[in-house]
């Protein structure tokens, strides 16, 4: 889909994936597509996605290690509770 000259490319993202059947299907993109809207959408039913996350990001990337630092065996928080 081409975005007009005053166009926005989540907004154009999210009118494909409106169109699209996500049930079972993983998405990836770039950092452009790590936007809740989209994520959201992607999500709609049963679907995933997948985005890499940068240095430059690093209050996110900190959260996200933190998430699953838990379930790690290395730091074995899991098996305290």
């Amino acid at each position: 889909m081409k975005v007009p000259g005053q166009g926005n490319e989540i907004v154009a993202g999210l009118r494909i994936l409106k169109q699209l059947p996500l049930k079972g299907a993983v998405m990836t993109g770039d950092a452009i597509y790590a936007q809740k809207r989209i994520c959201d959408e992607t999500s709609r039913p049963e679907g995933g996605y997948f985005f890499v996350v940068k240095d430059n990001q690093r209050e996110l990337k900190r959260d996200i290690q933190d998430s699953f630092n838990f379930f790690s065996p290395r730091t074995s928080q899991a098996s305290r509770i």
